[in-house]
């Protein structure tokens, strides 16, 4: 749990450095504009394995009376099976480009809207839900990839989560920039519980989208253990 805040906090500072990005600075209270997230609900709901909500504990000792029964490979930690999981295995070319396209469509809703002309809750769905997506569709186009601490780590200036590659009314954004700005703007701890990441010990993944009504509350219900 120290490392994840470690590195979130971390990557506020980094975010905050270097150009400037486009992200809005007002908002507007009684707007009547609503994001319609139905390309991510699908995909979400097709998807996403509901694991159910963590026990706490670890697994009940087995007694094995064969040779070599207790080898593992891979992750070995108690906590391996907790957190919702995430089919990318069954992802062909065809989905994959699919979660492009619908990343792509997120990030060019402020070009038809502008960010500034929704109210807060929506704004905060908006960037929670885009991190999201762009985060599914990293790891779809990378999978399989087993290993995320090259992707995610926040002292790279080269690693993926740092990389501006993506176009926000014109701009080049990072992840980074996104969940710097998300932290900077929305100083409630749960927020951090927004920031899905891809691997375990990290924010778990819902399997719908972020809705603004419930936006703070749903998350606190549904952090992953860390």
């Amino acid at each position: 749990m120290i490392r994840f805040f470690f590195v979130v906090f971390s990557l506020f500072w980094v975010s905050n450095s270097g150009l400037a990005v486009p992200f809005p600075s007002n908002h507007s209270p009684s707007s009547d504009f609503a994001i319609d997230y139905s390309d991510l609900d699908a995909i979400l709901r097709g998807s996403v394995l509901d694991m159910g909500p963590s026990t706490h504990k670890p697994p009940k000792q087995r007694r094995v009376k064969y040779t070599a029964s207790r080898i593992q490979i891979g992750n070995r930690k108690h906590t391996r099976q907790e957190g919702n999981r995430v089919f990318f295995h069954a992802f062909g070319d065809a989905e994959v480009q699919y979660l492009i396209k619908m990343r792509d469509q997120l990030l060019a809703v402020p070009d038809e809207v502008p960010l500034s002309s929704l109210t807060r809750p929506q704004q905060l769905t908006y960037f929670l839900n885009l991190h999201t997506a762009i985060v599914l569709a990293e790891i779809a186009e990378n999978y399989p990839i087993t290993y995320l601490d090259n992707l995610f780590d926040v002292t790279d200036s080269q690693s993926f989560i740092n990389q501006r590659k993506f176009l926000l009314q014109g701009s080049a954004v990072s992840l980074a920039d996104i969940q710097g700005h998300v932290m900077e703007n929305w100083p409630d701890p749960l927020v951090i519980y927004g920031f899905y990441m891809g691997a375990v010990g990290t924010p778990n993944i819902r399997t719908m989208p972020i809705g603004p009504t419930q936006c703070l509350t749903s998350l606190g219900k549904t952090q992953k253990t860390l």
